[in-house]
């Protein structure tokens, strides 16, 4: 609607100051929500619309570390213009915005892309990995055709806002290899909010802003614009070093090291404790039949919910079968599956009488 809007408002209206831009901005906004706003209504007709505050208070924690998150992944995109205003000057910021913009619309296709496995039930950790490597072969091939692409034409982009603008042209193409950061970030904080640890994963995006701020700050003194892309590059880099053993664990679909579940066992020998159960889904690899894992902690019991989708990997009659559980001696496990509208519930209680951890996993079987 901007888009459409703008050459509208230049032909017909327009200012030394450019109000027409801002207009055409309001004016999207404005249609955009009052537009919203009739879907919304229909998709919630007979719902009441009495706002509930105590549950709005009871979500604090889950919003705010939403907000933080967000905050920590929008922050530099918005505060780099600003550093290159202040250290280069406006007219090279008029450069860098431009070429930053363009890289904006490719990079922007790995985080839309990667918003699909906001939907995904939290454990369903098959369906997770399969969502990612959909979306990671998508945006693979964005990521390598945008770097010779940029590197080749940078010029010949920048040119057509301005002579002036091509200065930035190198600046383009170094930016042109954040693509690839850029889709390792998104794919991390998408499995990172199906998983429930945004609060895990807004830091770490918090120190990696701080990072991608600080260097463009430093190579903007040092090189002027294209230092500041350099150093922007090396951080996103290091971004992506940071996040990619957790991306890269699910699409290989890795199991929980037995050593780490060794050295969590030693900890706890000799320990006496009755606590409520304490556990970690387990990535499956490939080959493993089961439906999903857990790693309990040792001398602990609880019951656990554990949603579940039909799909692909599922019995083809999955109504006349029952799920199981396995676990390691010592572990008592009783399973319960009710069907649901969105798939199916698994109601597992386990008392583990180890003193390390152990593992349950999950299996469909035919004798329902």
């Amino acid at each position: 609607t901007k888009l459409a809007l703008l050459p509208i408002l230049i032909l017909i209206w327009t200012t030394p100051s450019g109000l027409e831009l801002v207009v055409a901005w309001l004016s999207g906004l404005i249609i955009s929500l009052v537009t919203l706003g009739f879907r919304l209504a229909k998709l919630t007709a007979g719902q009441p619309s009495r706002l509930d505050f105590k549950r709005l208070v009871g979500l604090r924690r889950l919003m705010a570390g939403h907000h933080w998150l967000n905050l920590s992944i929008r922050a530099p995109t918005l505060i780099l213009p600003v550093i290159v205003a202040v250290i280069i000057g406006p007219k090279a910021n008029a450069a860098f915005t431009a070429a930053f913009l363009v890289v904006s619309f490719i990079n922007i296709i790995p985080s839309l892309l990667s918003t699909v496995l906001f939907a995904l039930a939290p454990g369903d950790e098959a369906t997770l990995r399969r969502e990612v490597r959909k979306t990671m072969r998508l945006c693979l091939p964005v990521a390598l055709a945008s770097a010779p692409f940029f590197i080749v034409f940078s010029s010949l982009i920048l040119r057509i806002f301005g002579r002036d603008y091509v200065r930035a042209a190198a600046a383009l193409a170094i930016l042109g290899l954040t693509t690839y950061p850029a889709v390792i970030k998104a794919h991390y904080v998408a499995i990172a909010r199906v998983r429930g640890r945004m609060q895990q994963a807004a830091l770490l995006t918090m120190i990696g802003a701080c990072l991608e701020v600080g260097f463009a700050a430093v190579g903007g003194e040092i090189y002027g614009l294209t230092g500041l892309a350099f150093a922007f590059l090396a951080a996103t880099s290091l971004e992506a070093i940071l996040f990619a053993p957790s991306v890269f664990g699910v699409l290989r679909g890795r199991h929980v090291l037995r050593r780490r579940q060794n050295e969590y066992g030693r900890s706890m020998a000799g320990k006496k404790r009755n606590l409520p159960m304490s556990f970690d889904i387990l990535t499956l690899k490939d080959d493993d039949e089961a439906i999903t894992g857990i790693m309990v902690d040792p001398r602990s019991s609880g019951t656990l919910f554990l949603p579940g989708q039909y799909s692909e990997d599922s019995p083809p009659d999955p109504y006349h079968y029952a799920v199981i559980a396995t676990s390691d001696k010592g572990v008592e496990v009783e399973v319960e599956r009710t069907e649901t509208r969105e798939g199916y519930m698994v109601r597992l209680r386990v008392q583990n009488h180890r003193r390390r951890p152990s593992i349950v996993k999950l299996y469909w079987t035919d004798d329902g």
